[in-house]
C-alpha cells in the first residue's frame, strides 16, 4: 500500500544548492560620485510547466496537510514570486550609487512601450524613459522537491543590467536558493516521515528565499562599486597620522585622516589609552569616497609608548572595515607638579 509513497518519494529526492553566477564588463564600476538611475523591470515568467509528478503527487500533499495539520499558505504563483523578488531588489539597491525609478510610475510608462528583448530595444527603452541603465531579466525556477526525511525548495532568477546608451549587458547574476526543510517537528513514528516533507511541499520560506535571492544579486552588483571591497563589504584606506614629531605633550594635537565608504559611522582608537574617538566626513573625494577626520587633544596624565592608531568604519546596514596607521606615537604628559 505504500508503492505511491514510495515512488514519489524517490522520484522527487534531490538536493537543491545555492548557486551563483555572475559575470561583469571589465570598465563598468558604480560610483557614489556619478549615480544611476535605473529602472528595474518586471522579471518575465520563464518556469518550465510542472512536470508529471507535480500532478500525480497533489492528492498526497493534501493528505499530509491533513494528517500534520499543516494549513499554512500555499507555494506562491510564478507572477507575484517575479513581482516580490522585483521589489526586494530595488529595496536593495535604493541609497547603494543608484536612484530606482519608483515601481508604479515606470509601469504606467510601460503600458505604452514595448521591447523585443533586443540590445537596441533597451536602449531605445532607456532613453524614452529618461534613465542611465535598465534591469531585466526572468524568474526561471520556482518548486520543490521532496524526499523521505527532506523537502528541498528553489527559487532561481536572473537579472541584467543594461547600459542606456547602448543596451549592452554590463552585469548579469543568475542566482538560484535553495532551501532544504528536514523534519524537527509533528507527528512521530513513520506517518512523520512521509507526511511532513510532503505537507512542506507546498508552504514553506518562500519570502526568506526571495529576501536572500536579493541580497545576493544585490551584493555581487554592488560589488563592482569602487566604494566597496571584492566581497561588496565597506573599506577603510590611506589611514595618515599629523602630529609633533616628538614624544607629546598636554595640549598636542593628534589629527587622523581616512579615506573609506560612505555613510558610515568612523572612530580610531589611541592604542589602549583612548578608544572611539570619532571622526567626521570632511570631503568627498572624486572616486565617490569619503575622507573622514578626528583629532584627539593630548590629557594631563596621557602616557603610551609607541601607541598604534586604527581606524575603524561601520555601515548602519552591517559590515566593518579597520586600518591601522603606519605611525606610531609617543604620549607622555605627566601631570604637573604640586606647589
Amino acid at each position: 500500500m505504500f508503492a505511491p509513497f514510495a515512488l514519489l518519494l524517490a522520484a522527487g529526492a534531490c538536493s537543491v544548492p545555492s548557486i551563483v553566477r555572475v559575470s561583469r564588463d571589465d570598465h563598468f564600476a558604480l560610483r557614489a560620485s556619478e549615480p544611476l538611475r535605473i529602472a528595474v523591470l518586471p522579471l518575465r515568467d520563464a518556469v518550465p510547466a510542472p512536470s508529471l509528478f507535480f500532478y500525480l503527487g497533489r492528492p498526497f500533499v493534501w493528505a499530509a496537510r491533513a494528517v500534520t495539520l499543516d494549513f499554512r499558505g500555499s507555494m506562491p504563483t510564478t507572477e507575484s514570486a517575479a513581482d516580490t523578488m522585483r521589489s526586494l531588489l530595488s529595496a536593495r539597491l535604493v541609497g547603494e550609487s543608484t536612484e530606482i525609478v519608483d515601481h508604479v510610475q515606470l509601469d504606467c510608462a510601460l503600458r505604452s512601450r514595448t521591447c523585443d528583448g533586443t540590445a537596441a530595444s533597451f536602449a531605445t527603452l532607456a532613453q524614452e524613459l529618461d534613465v542611465d541603465a535598465v534591469i531585466e531579466g526572468e524568474l526561471h525556477g520556482l518548486g520543490a522537491g521532496w524526499a523521505v526525511v527532506r523537502t528541498n525548495r528553489e527559487l532561481a532568477g536572473v537579472v541584467r543590467l543594461r547600459d542606456g546608451m547602448t543596451g549592452a549587458v554590463l552585469f548579469s547574476a543568475d542566482v538560484a536558493i535553495g532551501n532544504g526543510a528536514g523534519i524537527d517537528h509533528g507527528p512521530t513514528g513513520w506517518v512523520s516521515l512521509v507526511a511532513t516533507p510532503l505537507a512542506a511541499l507546498d508552504s514553506g520560506p518562500y519570502t526568506e528565499m526571495a529576501i536572500d535571492w536579493a541580497e545576493v544579486v544585490g551584493r555581487e552588483l554592488l560589488g563592482t562599486s569602487v566604494l566597496a571591497g571584492a566581497n561588496g563589504e565597506p573599506v577603510v584606506a590611506n589611514v595618515v597620522v599629523t602630529a609633533p614629531e616628538r614624544r607629546l605633550g598636554a595640549g598636542d594635537d593628534i589629527e587622523v585622516a581616512a579615506d573609506g565608504s560612505p555613510g558610515a559611522s568612523v572612530h580610531f582608537h589611541l592604542g589602549s589609552l583612548h578608544r572611539q574617538i570619532p571622526m567626521f566626513a570632511a570631503e568627498t573625494l572624486d572616486d565617490g569616497r569619503v575622507r573622514y577626520r578626528g583629532v584627539y587633544r593630548v590629557r594631563v596624565g596621557d602616557r603610551a609608548a609607541e601607541a598604534p592608531i586604527a581606524v575603524h568604519l561601520l555601515w548602519p546596514g552591517g559590515g566593518e572595515a579597520a586600518q591601522s596607521a603606519s605611525r606610531l606615537v609617543d604620549v607622555f604628559a605627566l601631570p604637573s607638579p604640586p606647589r
